[in-house]
């Protein structure tokens, strides 16, 4: 038994791409593959095709992706199984910070303490009339949540809503995938720090990530900053 191949030097990979991911997978975008037979190495493709008769296994749906790969030095063969990237968005030459330090909430603050320290690092980063209208809204929320302490409440969406801590904000941000049309969202999330040996949190906006570590977009200075990534017990 054996295997006729016309030309070692071209490659291509049959990928099986989930339904909720093709939207997002595109004819010449970019990717990242690497192979259990070479481990620490990476190698590039490009999509070529995305055939659209799908493949069910299991009540899972999934799409057969064919990636064109360049071979030049031999190092594929065929049948060899690799684990495939698809590049969506790259960022280069960026502020970044772990997804640690993202996920951080100090265990020696009560949430009302915490709370009150997010809210006063959002009106930081506000100008006179944005602090003003913030404080308002919160007060209100306050009062609202006093008034109807024994019925259900919808969540709070407003200005307090996204200073409180409570959750991330999303807002738009007007970047777009490499060869896509959609919008990319920008989430506002708490980053704690040590400054003089206290205690302190900043609201940033954050990017793009890449499982171990998010794009900064836009923060107070970082310089010299000590970031929390967890706690020691």
């Amino acid at each position: 038994m054996f295997t006729l191949a016309e030309n070692m030097r071209e490659m291509q990979i049959e990928a099986g791409g989930g339904e909720l991911d093709v939207a997002s997978i595109h004819a010449g975008q970019p990717v990242r593959f690497s192979l259990e037979s070479l481990p620490g190495r990476s190698f590039t493709g490009v999509v070529e095709t995305l055939r659209m008769i799908p493949a069910v296994s299991n009540n899972v749906v999934s799409y057969t992706v064919i990636v064109k790969v360049e071979n030049l030095d031999g190092s594929l063969l065929p049948g060899m199984t690799c684990a495939v990237d698809f590049i969506v968005e790259r960022s280069e030459d960026v502020l970044m910070v772990s997804n640690a330090a993202l996920r951080y909430q100090p265990t020696t603050l009560s949430a009302e303490q915490i709370s009150e320290m997010v809210f006063n690092a959002g009106l930081a980063e506000m100008d006179e009339e944005q602090r003003r209208l913030a404080v308002q809204a919160r007060e209100q929320a306050a009062a609202q949540s006093g008034s109807q302490a024994n019925s259900r409440q919808a969540p709070n969406t407003g200005i307090a809503g996204l200073l409180s801590g409570s959750g991330p904000a999303r807002m738009g941000s007007g970047r777009q995938a490499a060869g896509q049309g959609s919008r990319v969202e920008v989430v506002m999330r708490n980053l704690w720090f040590i400054n003089d040996g206290k205690l302190e949190v900043m609201r940033i906006q954050t990017g793009i990530s890449n499982g171990s570590f998010t794009e900064i977009l836009t923060a107070s200075d970082l310089n010299g900053r000590q970031v929390i990534l967890r706690e020691r017990i």
